[in-house]
């Protein structure tokens, strides 16, 4: 496939059409740009979120380590279900998030407490390092880390169910 700016969710929309899970898992895994932006660019509308987990509580090890922060760090944990579109067009993915809210930027963690996607939320401030894509029964799971600067801010994974990748496979034609 050919690249695109790696920051432009347009150009990586047009590019998963017709590629399936395939093509979404390429999106995902070399896209910079807020995954929330790309799968609202795919179903042609904005992408909400439904907070069903939120937690405060201190980072693991692991979680440390790839956040380049001290162990007892405070974190915030978020699971959603990410949404998109209607009908024919619509997505879900199963969202997941750990971040460090003292690395958010002022009046960035009040949208932690709603239903914002984390990618909205930080779309201004932070790039995505994606971390790896592949398809999974049918959709795609991804993970990335997303950076303030010089810091990384959180991880997030999404697990999108097969629905939106049936819509970017091929459709056979009728002749």
């Amino acid at each position: 496939m050919q690249q695109p700016d790696p920051g432009d969710a347009a150009a990586y929309a047009r590019l998963c059409q017709g590629r399936g899970a395939a093509g979404l898992a390429w999106a995902l895994s070399t896209f910079t740009g807020p995954a929330t932006v790309l799968f609202a660019e795919l179903v042609g509308e904005p992408v909400t979120v439904d907070v069903w987990h939120r937690v405060g509580r201190t980072a693991t090890p692991a979680e440390c380590a790839i956040l380049h922060a001290p162990a007892g760090t405070a974190v915030s944990e978020r699971h959603a279900t990410m949404r998109g579109g209607t009908g024919r067009t619509g997505f879900a993915a199963e969202v997941r998030s750990v971040l460090i809210p003292a690395r958010l930027p002022a009046g960035a963690a009040t949208d932690l407490a709603g239903s914002v996607p984390l990618g909205l939320i930080v779309a201004k401030y932070a790039r995505r390092e994606p971390l790896g894509a592949v398809p999974y029964m049918g959709g795609v799971a991804a993970a990335a880390r997303l950076w303030i600067g010089d810091l990384p801010l959180a991880t997030a994974s999404e697990q999108v169910m097969p629905w939106l990748c049936t819509l970017l496979t091929p459709k056979p034609s009728l002749s």
